[in-house]
């Protein structure tokens, strides 16, 4: 989809999107692929290697409201630039669960970090809690892989960090796995 708001995103109401079964490809552009936007939105596929490929502000993303993308079978990639996989803007709780598979997770490589330290790039994702200095307090930002061999490689502010009073969690319970931040 070009269009905003898509793949089961839930703004100002409640989207959802539900897969059965099939190797997907989820492709967007932003605010999209499990968005809630003082709302509720949602995505879940059942079976299959599936594809999550979007730009930013995605994936499991929620300001003032709830989101969630819940894979169950299937050796899956996640693949975005910044906010996203599991992020949890002010007052919002944002989630991305995968069960089984041998899953990889990929956030940064466009935006140059805020510091200017070489060769990191932003990322704010894989369990990211995010709240505006000075004004708002962060919200909940989730990562969950239960079971598989996975691969996480993010930029900054990523794989479990809170921002300004946010709360961000990443866990994986069973496998081998790598993490490069």
């Amino acid at each position: 989809s070009s269009e905003l708001y898509s793949q089961g995103s839930g703004i100002l109401g409640y989207g959802l999107l539900i897969d059965y079964e099939g190797d997907d490809l989820y492709r967007a552009s932003r605010l999209a692929q499990g968005v809630g936007i003082f709302g509720c939105g949602g995505l879940i596929d059942y079976y299959g290697d599936d594809s999550y490929v979007a730009q930013d502000f995605s994936q499991g993303l929620a300001l003032g409201g709830k989101s969630f993308i819940i894979d169950y079978y299937g050796n899956d990639s996640y693949s975005a630039s910044l906010f996203a996989q599991g992020v949890g803007l002010t007052k919002g709780i944002g989630s991305l669960f995968d069960f089984y598979g041998n899953d990889s997770y990929f956030l940064g490589a466009r935006n140059l970090n805020s510091y200017g330290t070489e060769g990191v790039f932003k990322g704010a994702g894989q369990g990211f809690g995010f709240g505006f200095r000075h004004v708002s307090s962060g919200g909940i930002g989730f990562l969950y892989d239960y079971k598989g061999n996975d691969h996480y490689e993010s930029g900054n502010f990523s794989q479990g960090t809170g921002h300004y009073y946010g709360l961000g969690m990443l866990f994986d319970d069973y496998g081998h796995d790598t993490h490069l931040g």
